[in-house]
């Protein structure tokens, strides 16, 4: 996962955040920081104790990064579970290079 989200970050000037992301898998969940700004993505394994997150398996987390599935309809839905500012979250889709296919 690491991996896959390291080569779809931007590595240009992006707004300012930082974001924990945490993906379930069959044998617990993969923790990840997420940290923007004027010198792009950067993404770390790491917990997100104190900062606004996201939980989602990796296939909804993808959809949300492509602008296929806003982050409004993935919470209501169930897919996804936030935790902390939506705002800060809402930039998720702009951190990477799938979010260049709007809606």
């Amino acid at each position: 996962m690491l991996l896959a989200l390291e080569a779809i970050a931007r590595r240009t000037a992006v707004p300012q955040c930082r974001i924990g992301l945490h993906v379930p898998h069959p044998s617990g969940t993969a923790g990840f920081i997420i940290e923007s700004g004027p010198e792009g993505t950067r993404i770390a394994k790491g917990e997100s104790s104190g900062i606004a997150a996201i939980e989602a398996r990796f296939d909804v987390l993808l959809q949300i990064l492509g602008r296929h599935l806003l982050l409004a309809e993935g919470v209501a839905s169930g897919a996804a579970r936030i935790e902390g500012s939506t705002n800060t979250l809402r930039k998720l889709p702009s951190l990477f290079e799938l979010a260049t296919a709007r809606r």
